[in-house]
């Protein structure tokens, strides 16, 4: 599992003072900015658990296919006099 996205205070910052300047230019805007920023930090938060599971899976699939493969290993050994 992914960590979760950590903002240092420069980025808070950064998109605090954005979100001060686009509700200058219209009010609302900044809130919309600012739940779009975040939105966009949880798609990638979910995006990285996604591929994370993805390279798991592969991981067990390989592990499995190994098994099946030693497992035959083994079979042949016993077929053997």
């Amino acid at each position: 599992m992914s960590k979760p996205t950590v903002l240092d205070s420069a980025a808070r910052a950064e998109i605090k003072e954005a979100e001060l300047y686009y509700d200058e230019r219209r009010p609302g805007l900044g809130e919309r900015f600012h739940e779009a920023v975040y939105a966009a930090l949880a798609s990638l938060e979910r995006q990285e658990m996604g591929h994370a599971s993805n390279a798991l899976n592969a991981k067990i699939a390989e592990i499995e296919e190994q098994i099946q493969i030693r497992q035959a290993e083994l079979d042949d050994l016993e077929l053997c006099p």
